[in-house]
């Protein structure tokens, strides 16, 4: 991973909080590496270096008597925002349908927010995308052609459904990404990537 130099040094300042960071760009790199995004193929890429560019922006905004009095925690904390924020749009056809599976219990709302199960958000957006008048049709999928719901095996997912559940998941990213945080990256089978492990439950403590 190529932080630059002054968000390194500080960094490297809590040398195992250092390691935990660097561990977690290792275990994301090969989900995002991929330039292609399943559901979204008309984006631009969001690759490694695409986030790595984004960092360094966000390290260009931050003033220079700001950064002095920047931590280990804080940069660790920015760092694993930037490779978070975008990281719900590479949810691969296999990851989706274990999102939805309702036999899954790693992806439960979270009882705070008081969010929807995901397979009942994905009945509802269902149900809402059914309803769809030819301007809304339009603007997702370029014709006015009425949605069928998507086939329950990911061989058989044609582009227009990849474009509907596309929209759901762009709706739902921001909270896909907090459960992501929190859960894991959804794989077949119910399966998870667990971003977090190599953090200590006192993360924000500096050492």
């Amino acid at each position: 991973m190529n932080l630059s130099h002054d968000l390194e040094t500080i960094l490297k300042n809590n040398p195992k909080q250092s390691s935990a960071t660097h561990l977690f760009i290792e275990k994301v790199r090969p989900y995002i590496s991929n330039e292609s995004l399943p559901f979204f193929p008309e984006y631009t890429q969001h690759s490694i270096q695409h986030n790595l560019e984004i960092l360094q922006t966000c390290h260009e905004l931050v003033t220079k008597a700001s950064l002095e009095k920047l931590s280990p925690s804080d940069v660790s904390a920015l760092t694993l925002a930037v490779f978070l924020h975008d990281i719900a749009m590479h949810l691969t056809e296999d990851g989706f349908l274990s999102l939805i599976d309702p036999n899954q219990t790693k992806w439960n709302p979270i009882a705070a927010f008081h969010d929807k199960p995901w397979h009942i958000a994905w009945f509802d957006y269902l149900s809402e995308a059914k309803r769809w008048d030819d301007r809304k049709l339009i603007s997702v999928f370029g014709e006015p052609e009425p949605i069928k719901e998507p086939p329950s095996k990911t061989i058989d997912f044609t582009l227009r459904d990849k474009l509907l559940i596309g929209e759901f998941i762009r709706r739902n990213h921001g909270r896909l990404a907090h459960q992501i945080a929190l859960s894991g990256i959804p794989g077949a089978g119910g399966n998870n990537i667990n971003l977090f492990n190599d953090f200590d439950s006192d993360y924000s403590t500096e050492q």
